[in-house]
């Protein structure tokens, strides 16, 4: 599965931000918080 979320221009994810992101996107589906390339969010500023 793969799990997509914007970031801040210059912000680099960590492994353990991008595991986070993971198994919140497991637990609890596609969000603003992170998605897949089925359904995408609009980057919040």
């Amino acid at each position: 599965m793969t799990a997509l979320w914007w970031v801040p221009a210059g912000h680099r994810p960590s492994v353990a931000e991008a595991e986070e992101r993971l198994v919140h996107l497991r637990a609890h589906g596609p969000s603003s918080h992170v998605f897949t390339l089925k359904e995408t969010y609009s980057a919040v500023n």
